[in-house]
């Protein structure tokens, strides 16, 4: 072996592949990384399993894109974390929630969901303003889960609120639609404190003929909740 030869025999030892060294970071699959750990939130608000689904999707193209362009790209590994990251959360949140969201009901109250108090196209169209079982759960003791509308007059001991389905409308306030909302009024224990938690409301429940300003001014809708129960 010449002096020439191994000179670039060491050179090749230390420093490998030339075309190993100048592949870059693919943008795509370090943001996929990035959302995949950001998206584990999600177990504490299940809202953020939209941002899981999109970030899935992003780590597939990721590692599709790299496999296509091997030479030019490289951060598989980082793609793979954010897809399973947010696979994870995608399947497993919404799943906790709902089982241990079921193990917090209190005793003697029934879950109801914001969908079951929206009307069906069939009921709106006999003019009916609440569905058929909004009404059958007239002055019943139920228990609702949602987040606090940010039109509130403090941060801690809240006892009048309206209470929202989804983190979008809490977080960035307005006007709800009109089935969206339940105006909450704490008549035992303690109020609520302001945050992006989802909370559980429990009390008694009210269909009310005619909407009227609610806490902060805003138009509130045909719900109201008499809580005795807060988590």
């Amino acid at each position: 072996m010449t002096m020439t030869e191994a000179t670039e025999y060491a050179v090749e030892e230390e420093w490998g592949d030339e075309s190993e060294i100048y592949r870059s970071v693919s943008t795509m699959a370090v943001l996929a990384c990035i959302l995949g750990i950001i998206t584990q939130l999600a177990w504490v608000w299940p809202a953020l399993t939209v941002v899981a689904a999109v970030t899935v999707i992003l780590g597939w193209l990721a590692r599709r894109r790299i496999r296509r362009y091997p030479n030019e790209l490289t951060g598989s590994r980082l793609a793979l974390v954010g897809l399973l990251g947010g696979a994870i959360a995608l399947v497993g949140a919404p799943t906790f929630a709902v089982v241990y969201g079921n193990l917090q009901i209190p005793e003697g109250y029934e879950m109801v969901s914001f969908g079951e108090l929206r009307p069906s196209p069939e009921e709106l169209g006999q003019g009916e303003k609440v569905s058929a079982t909004a009404r059958e759960l007239e002055g019943k003791k139920v228990f609702i889960r949602g987040y606090v509308h940010p039109a509130v007059s403090g941060f801690r001991d809240i006892r009048s609120f309206v209470l929202v389905p989804d983190i979008k409308t809490c977080c960035f306030g307005g006007q709800p639609n009109v089935y969206d909302m339940v105006e909450v009024e704490v008549v035992e224990g303690t109020g609520v404190s302001y945050g992006l938690r989802r909370r559980g409301i429990g009390g008694i429940f009210r269909v009310r003929p005619q909407r009227r300003k609610g806490p902060g001014g805003i138009d509130t809708g045909y719900f109201e909740l008499k809580a005795d129960h807060v988590q």
